[in-house]
This record gives structure tokens, sequence and C-alpha cells, in this order.
């Protein structure tokens, strides 16, 4: 399953540890951008990305809002990594075929 993040802002350190940290030791693949705003595109087992997103979901955020997680029938990146600017997050999603399916999701831009 896919499930991706938006927040105004991703900038604790702790956060930044932690979503790396457990994507990678519990197998997920996709993409995150620390910043303002912060972003968090992630697949895997359906079960492991509801409960990453639960985790996360849970946290204080001045705003945090979570599209999915949905069924998905490949995945589309082959590990877990930090971009380093909006740029490069939506030349990724362009570039991995997900332009498409993340039509309409939050984006200030």
């Amino acid at each position: 399953s896919r499930a991706v993040f938006y927040m105004h802002h991703l900038t604790a350190p702790w956060k930044q540890r932690f979503i790396v940290e457990v994507a990678e030791k519990e197998g997920l693949t996709g993409i995150c951008l620390f910043g303002k705003p912060g972003r968090i595109l992630v697949e895997g087992p359906s079960w492991r990305v509801r409960q990453y997103a639960h985790q996360i979901k849970a946290w204080p955020w001045k705003f945090c809002s979570l599209q999915g997680p949905w069924d998905t029938d490949s995945l589309a990146f082959e590990s877990f990594r930090e971009l380093r600017s909006n740029t490069e997050f939506k030349k990724v999603v362009s570039q991995s075929g997900l332009a498409e399916e993340l039509k309409g999701i939050r984006s200030e831009d």
C-alpha cells in the first residue's frame, strides 16, 4: 500500500530521525522532504504502512494531512530516501509514474 503526508513543516531532528530510521528498519520504501513544507511518501505492506502512518499522525503538528494508505499493485521505489527540495520531490514523483495517482494531493506550491 501507499500513503502520503503533507506537513506545514518537518524540521524537528527527532521526527526526521524516526521517519528515516523506522522506514528503513521496517522495510518501507519511498521518499521524504524535510523543511517547510514537509512531505513523506511511503509504501510497503499494508499493515506496516498503516502502523507507520498512525505513529507519525499521533505526533504534535501545526498541520499534518494524511492521504491513504491505499492499495497498490506494485512499489515505485526500491529504498527510502530523503530529497532536498520540493522541485526534486515533484520530479521523483513524476519519474516514478505516480504523478497521476497523486494528483489532488495537498500542495502549497
